[in-house]
């Protein structure tokens, strides 16, 4: 029996690993004194209560990373040299493990929470100096934007989030006979007019831009263009090519067969096969058992719902649920309305139903879905990939060495595996027909809530500015949880790499949407620099702001999993759910990467009008960097190691659509500027302007008098539409028209009509960059679809990148085996495998449970123990097995 450890105020302590108070967390060392007072730790004075310090050792150990002890190595100078950082399994038990530190962790070893985590801070860094100098470059557009050169009225002086932008407060009003109300629906603040005496008057805006300023903003873009691509889109793929030699782990060393034989049950026929190669270190056999598996998964969280109904002081019997009912408490009839909770007595006839289904799926036998090899050695699993790997074409016509078929009789689909953890398990048996379905059904309900958001914006737009902004909060808040709901519940996803990418891509979507895209169509062009609290520039500076403190201040804050481990935690009335408090948050690197790409196409979409948004990038970088790295290590939970997926698809696909938005919109926004739309007419002035007005606009629902004195002399104006969006862009004439206008300069076009020559000058060089973009960006588009489908074809789909390892695979400390189990199941604090572990060394096995013994101890983790249907002949459970130089052991059939 464990014996049992208090301090000095009589708490009860962890004695599993017994942490010093100097390695452990301050929210530890802080519970560790508040819990000798009883309204913070009512349990304390409970000899067969739980433990508060088991829970926050369970929260270091098992939900934070840890890695174990540097060895201090000397160079020949006699400096000190640490070796690579080796990242402990979760719960580790045995051995001293240290948190890692927030400040002394390198860069590099970030890279031990998967590649796509490596190379997003790795991006991050090297963003901060682009946005940096793109600022720098930007400065003399910053200083021409504040001055009277420009237009600024000093007598409406900016805040400070507005300076350096090219809002305008320099405005006249001017006569314009032939407009009328239609040209300015829906703009009170922007015309007058005077029914009874047939006047009709303009806002003109007096801040036009000169050829200088369109240099500057030409020269950052080619800067801003030139460094992303050679950074993001090409350093980052060599950035993880060292990320990945650097970390030696399974995938390093296995590959995985996707289309095996359904009746391919013989280990050793699959080991035989792979050992033409080089040595195996083991073999995983999975079958298409999902039904079965989540059966059981359904029925050990009703028994648990059930285990918690049952009075604190009754010793709950899993064995004997009828007996068990009469101690649980009743279920009151709200929570049975609201949320559809069930009594006792139903919770053991829905058990009982799944025992039922679950013994008549176990009749059939399953039939093998996909098999996993590890080699002992890199070179082994990389010469399999080179010989089994082959083009579309030898497959489809048999010119493949006979001594490549499996079981002389079928090639095999085979490809790099994926990292272990990152397997998801039930899903594994999905046809791509019934993923593209799913696909299908997610991106639909995807666009229908960002259409249905859209009009949401514009009809409250319409009422009042403050409306829509309210509304894009409030939207902002629903969409991503409702990305997530359907990638976990529609889509199917045999990685976790893959779910991210695709939960990356719809975050994406939604949230370039959401925050420039909407913003931009919802706000007329016509007050893209105006001035005051409600107009574009300003809901602009505000969102900077707020990704600059407010969302890394919450991030950091971690208010909720402070709750959990403080108030609600130390409540609880056992051991395992007081555990379930200190799991963490959800660590998702879709949605790091979704921020960082949100806050770069911010920056880019409104870098024309407000330049000053490259610096605050850079700081919201910079702040991202460092708030990410520490709840990377101090506040999310135990995460799959996530491979290249995430980082592949944000330089190849994210990033040149991103820079193509970019040179759009400073192309849109030089056309149309000065935003008025407004032209100089000709003729004479009727002789009703000519003398003073007083004129009554509306702004902001205030009514405001304005006084205009019109000249003899003073020429008229005329409606112009400045704005591109006005237009049928995608017409064939329009198109037409712009290609002569960008060929001659003459303004063919509506759309061009009221530019200045140097303005000209400015559009039509930025038009013949746009044009060079999207040739780039179609072009790599093009060549991901063609490498994935024609290629293939043709060309061996697998490369080898950098050099093999001379590390055998028994060697490396991270070697875990290919294990089927179900992660992240609710009311539980470790996985629920599914398979035989008699016979596996702990080491295989991707999380230690310092409360049991391994291996029998382990059997309320494993699903395969849970009814009698190990003893029925035929297969119902993947097998495994391992050779190696530590461990020999027998087919088990799990």
């Amino acid at each position: 029996m464990e014996e049992e450890n208090f301090s000095a105020g009589g708490i009860k302590l962890d004695t599993k690993y017994n942490d010093q108070p100097h390695d452990m967390t301050s929210g530890r060392r802080i519970a560790r004194f508040l819990s000798r007072y009883s309204w913070y730790f009512p349990h304390k004075d409970k000899e067969d209560g739980p433990s508060l310090d088991k829970a926050w050792a369970y929260f270091e150990h098992s939900t934070l990373p840890r890695h174990f002890p540097l060895n201090i190595k000397r160079s020949k100078k006699g400096r000190k040299k640490k070796s690579n950082y080796i990242k402990a399994e979760y719960g580790k038990v045995g051995e001293k493990t240290e948190l890692y530190k927030i400040w002394q962790t390198p860069e590099r070893e970030l890279a031990d929470f998967g590649v796509s985590a490596g190379v997003y801070f790795w991006n991050l860094r090297q963003l901060v100096i682009i946005m940096l100098l793109a600022g720098l470059l930007s400065l003399p557009n910053m200083v021409y934007f504040a001055s009277s050169e420009y237009g600024q009225n000093p007598s409406q002086p900016l805040s400070y989030r507005m300076q350096g932008s090219a809002v305008c407060t320099n405005t006249s009003w001017v006569p314009c006979p032939n407009c009328t109300k239609n040209n300015w629906v829906n703009y009170e603040s922007h015309y007058y007019e005077d029914t009874s005496n047939n006047l009709f008057f303009v806002r003109r805006n007096n801040c036009n831009v000169r050829l200088r300023e369109g240099v500057v903003a030409f020269v950052t873009i080619i800067f801003t263009v030139i460094a992303i691509v050679y950074t993001i889109m090409y350093q980052s793929g060599q950035r993880s090519v060292k990320l990945d030699e650097g970390q030696q782990t399974t995938s390093d060393y296995a590959v995985e067969v996707f289309d095996p034989p359904e009746d391919a049950y013989d280990i050793g026929v699959w080991k035989k096969f792979f050992s033409q190669f080089g040595p195996v270190h083991s073999i995983t056999i999975t079958l298409d058992n999902e039904k079965l598996v989540n059966t059981l998964v359904d029925r050990r969280r009703a028994i648990n719902v059930m285990k918690y109904m049952v009075e604190p002081d009754q010793k709950f019997d899993p064995d004997d649920l009828e007996s068990m009912i009469q101690y649980c408490k009743e279920v009151s009839d709200c929570k049975k309305t609201i949320c559809c909770a069930k009594n006792a007595e139903s919770l053991v006839e829905r058990i009982r139903d799944y025992e039922v289904k679950a013994i008549e799926i176990a009749k059939k036998e399953k039939p093998v879905s996909e098999v996993f090899a590890i080699f002992e050695t890199e070179q082994g699993q990389r010469d399999a990939l080179k010989n089994l790997s082959r083009p579309g074409w030898q497959r489809l016509f048999g010119c493949i060495p006979k001594k490549f078929k499996f079981n002389d009789e079928k090639y095999l689909l085979v490809d790099e595996a994926r990292e272990p953890s990152s397997i998801r398990w039930n899903n594994l048996e999905e046809t791509i027909f019934m993923k593209g379905i799913q696909l299908f059904i997610s991106y639909t309900i995807l666009f229908l809530f960002i259409g249905l958001g859209a009009v949401l914006v514009y009809e409250a737009g319409l009422l009042k500015a403050s409306y829509a902004a309210y509304t894009i909060t409030i939207i902002n808040q629903i969409t991503p949880r409702l990305c997530i709901f359907i990638t976990n519940c529609i889509e199917s996803h045999t990685s976790e790499g893959a779910k991210e990418a695709s939960l990356y891509l719809k975050l994406t979507l939604f949230k370039w949407m959401n925050t420039a895209i909407i913003t931009a169509i919802i706000t007329p062009s016509i007050r893209n620099i105006d001035y005051g609290d409600t107009e574009l520039i300003n809901k602009v500076s505000a969102i900077f702001f707020t990704e600059l403190i407010t969302n890394p201040l919450l991030l950091y804050l971690d208010i909720w999993g402070k709750l959990q481990r403080h108030v609600f935690g130390p409540k609880s009335p056992d051991q395992d759910r007081m555990n379930q408090s200190f799991k963490g948050a959800t660590y998702l690197i879709s949605l790091r990467y979704t921020e960082m790409t949100k806050v770069l196409f911010l920056t880019f979409f409104y870098s024309a009008i407000y330049p000053a948004g490259f610096f605050w990038a850079a700081a919201s970088l910079t702040v991202n960097y460092w708030v990410d790295k520490y709840c990377l290590l101090r506040v999310y939970g135990s995460a799959p190691t996530i491979g290249k997926q995430v980082s592949v698809l944000s330089r190849r696909v994210i990033f040149p659509l991103m820079l193509l938005a970019y040179v759009s919109v400073n192309f849109y926004n030089f056309v149309g500027w000065p935003f008025d739309n407004i032209c100089d007419g000709t003729g004479k002035l009727p002789d009703r302007y000519i003398r003073n007005h007083t004129i009554e606009i509306i702004s902001d629902g205030e009514n405001i008098k304005k006084y205009i004195t019109i000249e003899e002399d003073q020429l008229p104006v005329k409606y112009c539409s400045q704005d591109l969006l006005s237009l049928d862009l995608l017409s064939l004439d329009t198109i037409k028209k712009w290609v002569e206008w960008l060929k001659k300069g003459e303004q063919e076009s509506n759309a061009a009509e009221g530019m200045t020559d140097d303005q000209e000058i400015i559009a039509r060089t930025i038009g013949w960059t746009l044009l060079i973009m999207f040739a780039f960006t179609v072009l790599v588009l093009l060549r991901i679809i063609v490498s994935l489908t024609i290629l293939r074809f043709f060309i061996k789909p697998y490369r080898a990148e950098g050099k093999a390892s001379k590390e055998t695979f028994s060697k490396i400390e991270e070697k875990f085996a290919y294990i089927p189990q179900v992660r992240e199941v609710s009311g539980f604090t470790y996985p629920l495998l599914a398979f035989d572990m008699k016979g596996i060394s702990s080491d295989y096995v991707q999380f230690e449970d310092p409360e049991s013994e391994y291996p029998e101890g382990y059997h309320k983790h494993n699903l395969f123990y849970d009814l009698e249907l190990s003893n029925d002949p035929v297969h119902l459970w993947s097998m495994v097995k391992t050779w190696g130089e530590e461990d020999e052991v027998d087919v088990l059939d799990a």
